[in-house]
């Protein structure tokens, strides 16, 4: 989370997982005045697949769709790495 006073620089301070899908976060107000915030946030679609996967392999259901799902979005990972020195990518196309 990002929060600053009118007309100064950003402060960060991290969210923290409260219960399923809450985050909280915690500042401090030093001064009077107007402040403004805002959260930054961003998707992961491999680890939303591998927390879904996980989640229903544990259960005993059947993952064929979500196996044809993952190699889905690893193929996508990688043709947007193509041509970067990108570990992480490799790592990916070699698991199993």
């Amino acid at each position: 989370m990002k929060f600053a006073p009118e007309g100064q620089a950003w402060r960060e301070v991290p969210l923290v997982l409260f219960d399923n899908d809450r985050w909280v976060a915690h500042f401090r107000l030093d001064r009077l005045g107007l402040w403004r915030w805002t959260i930054e946030a961003w998707t992961d679609p491999f680890e939303s697949w591998r927390d879904e996967f996980e989640k229903k392999r544990e259960a005993g259901q059947n993952v064929e769709l979500e196996l044809a799902e993952g190699r889905v979005i690893a193929a996508g990972e990688l043709g947007r790495s193509r041509g970067q020195s990108n570990a992480s990518s490799r790592a990916l196309s070699h698991r199993r």
